[in-house]
């Protein structure tokens, strides 16, 4: 009698362990698992592949690829620059930011391009913002049209598996 009464005792218990982490899980969502739309980070991810994601981590990289959301869309792009990061870009008309590979002499670089009539500047990341570029640069709509986004934007970071 007292066999059986520990083993319902037990079953219980682990059924209400079982009902707890559930709710955790179905609320606070720490991972979970999204469809790739579009083709803004070929081919790195395709259009329609299942990636899993995760909330809980917050400790953001270069080369991270996360989910953010910008005018009630979530986006899903890589991580290119951090919070302080300066980087190079030429104002051609076409976007707001065109970051260009540095060379040794910065100043050089930037006096040519301004007389060539390109009006190259330097960028500096924000505090609490990153610079986010698709992987299929030539079909993203990334920080490079729309600036840095701010890291509260991002939701969840893609785990690579």
């Amino acid at each position: 009698m007292i066999k059986i009464r520990h083993k319902k005792i037990f079953y219980y218990f682990f059924q209400v362990v079982f009902l707890v982490l559930a709710l955790v899980f179905l609320i606070y969502r720490p991972y979970f698992i999204t469809k790739i739309v579009g083709e803004s980070m070929v081919p790195s991810f395709n259009e329609g592949q299942l990636v899993v994601a995760s909330s809980l981590d917050r400790n953001y990289n270069v080369k991270d690829v996360v989910l953010f959301k910008r005018d009630e869309e979530i986006l899903i792009k890589r991580i290119a620059y951090l919070p302080g990061h300066k980087i190079i870009c030429a104002d051609l008309g076409m976007r707001q930011f065109c970051p260009i590979p540095p060379m040794k002499n910065v100043k050089a670089q930037l006096k040519y391009l301004n007389s060539q009539g390109i009006n190259a500047y330097i960028y500096e990341i924000p505090k609490g913002h990153v610079f986010v570029i698709g992987d299929n640069e030539g079909l993203s709509e990334d920080s490079r049209n729309f600036g840095a986004i701010p890291i509260s934007q991002i939701f969840a970071k893609i785990i690579e598996i």
